[in-house]
């Protein structure tokens, strides 16, 4: 099965827009991307079992505020907290 990508699409575009809204106050980086296998106290990462990632820079709660209001637009019911009971936070 191929996959094809149509940004005319209107169900794509929402769905793009859906995802860019969810992380809406996110500060932006001004740096190229780049990964690194060094050491894994940089600033600004972490590491856990996956791998070496970013930190998410936003709050719990403007993240939840921003699912909600994508939920909203979406007609999906809210979500009242983001990880039920496993809250990595």
């Amino acid at each position: 099965m191929k996959l094809k990508f149509d940004s005319g699409l209107p169900y794509q575009a929402d769905a793009i827009a859906s995802v860019v809204d969810l992380f809406e106050g996110l500060p932006s980086k001004q740096g190229a991307f780049e990964v690194s296998l060094g050491a894994s106290d940089f600033m600004g990462t972490t590491q856990n079992e996956l791998g070496i990632g970013h930190q998410l820079a936003l709050s719990p709660g403007a993240l939840l505020a921003n699912l909600n209001t994508v939920q909203e637009r979406n007609v999906v019911s809210k979500s009242d907290e983001l990880f039920g009971e496993k809250d990595p936070y």
